[in-house]
């Protein structure tokens, strides 16, 4: 019985420690995002496709489609800066 409640416990807590963690990361693909955008005005546009591309990692992992295209384009904008 002991099993079962602690069972019970977990996935009850399960949800909120989720929403939690998906917080974190969409707060920290909002830093990569805003860093991206100071990477490409001060013309470091690798760094720019390096943060850009770590963004779109996270926003694709929480399906943020419409953040995930942001990040898409912006890789695609530093690259044709660089000439590619």
């Amino acid at each position: 019985m002991l099993v079962s409640v602690g069972l019970i416990v977990s996935l009850a807590l399960a949800p909120a420690a989720s929403s939690a963690h998906d917080a974190r990361l969409q707060e920290q693909a909002t830093k990569l995002a805003g860093e991206t955008d100071a990477a490409i005005a001060h013309g470091d546009y690798a760094t720019a496709i390096q943060r850009a591309e770590a963004a779109l990692d996270i926003h694709e992992r929480l399906n943020l489609k419409a953040e995930a295209a942001w990040d898409l384009g912006a890789v695609g904008l530093a690259n044709q800066y660089l000439g590619r």
